[in-house]
């Protein structure tokens, strides 16, 4: 199979009919044009060498557009073999995360849910602390109370004496070591005995 017969079965699948005429026509006229091209090399090689440059150049001008058409439309139909495969690839992952952004609202609401009872929970158990802290406190309050009570009892035992004279039973303390006492309602009495003196 020679070169040219070769091209034009290439043409064949890239080009349409009247594509293919065209490029058929140029290659006649690319031949003809070379072999006047060789005719005239022999007279004049400078001239035949200038118009052989010119011929193919025109040539290949007018072949290769048809042949650029076609690789233009197959590179359009592959552009849009790959939008489109493209498209139903983004389609499949579009319907996979919709099953899966579903699953994820429902788990960030559960989680939202949960976490409102873990509030609810912590706040009630915060609440009962602090109840807890407020009786503790109120229990230690009393207790300092009655040990204030207790120390003042013992030291009103240990210093100080009631009046003997039961209307009055104001408390008497005793200041110096002198064991004779004096009520301020008038009654004198002695400590030690703890009798009117």
């Amino acid at each position: 199979m020679s070169k040219t017969t070769m091209e034009i079965t290439i043409c064949r699948f890239l080009l349409s009919p009247m594509e293919l005429i065209t490029v058929v026509i140029m290659f006649f006229l690319v031949g003809g044009t070379v072999g006047a091209c060789m005719q005239l090399v022999c007279d004049n090689v400078v001239v035949g060498l200038l118009v052989l440059v010119v011929a193919l150049a025109w040539t290949a001008k007018f072949v290769s557009i048809p042949f650029q058409a076609a690789r233009n439309a197959l590179g359009l139909e592959d552009a849009k073999d790959k939008k489109k495969a493209q498209k139903e690839q983004a389609q499949k992952q579009q319907a996979l995360k919709r099953p899966a952004s579903k699953e994820r609202l429902r788990s960030e609401q559960t989680q939202g849910e949960e976490t409102a009872k873990k509030r609810d929970i912590t706040s009630d158990v915060l609440v009962e602390q602090a109840l807890k802290q407020q009786i503790l406190a109120e229990q230690a309050q009393r207790e300092r109370r009655r040990k204030e009570e207790l120390a003042t009892e013992a030291y009103l035992e240990r210093y100080a004496q009631r009046c003997p004279r039961p209307q009055c039973g104001v408390w008497v303390s005793r200041i110096s070591g002198c064991a004779h006492m004096t009520c301020r309602c008038g009654v004198r009495f002695d400590w030690t005995k703890g009798s009117l003196a």
